[in-house]
């Protein structure tokens, strides 16, 4: 089974496939049943593994490394 942040990280993989730029916090956590300040904690799991970047004050800036 996958965990959380495998979750998260499909999804915004998906998005930015599909829509050509990145979802924004709001919108991960609907997709993913969490909680914004839980989706915050997932995405700096991501980028500390060195999976994405994004500017943490600015919207739709993740991107995938």
């Amino acid at each position: 089974m996958a965990t959380t942040t495998e979750l998260v990280y499909a999804f915004v993989r998906q998005y930015i496939e599909e829509h050509s730029h990145a979802p924004s916090f709001r919108e991960i956590g609907r997709a993913c049943y969490l909680s914004e300040s839980t989706v915050r904690y997932h995405l700096k799991k991501l980028r500390d593994q060195g999976r994405i970047t994004y500017d943490p004050g600015k919207g739709r800036t993740i991107s995938l490394r």
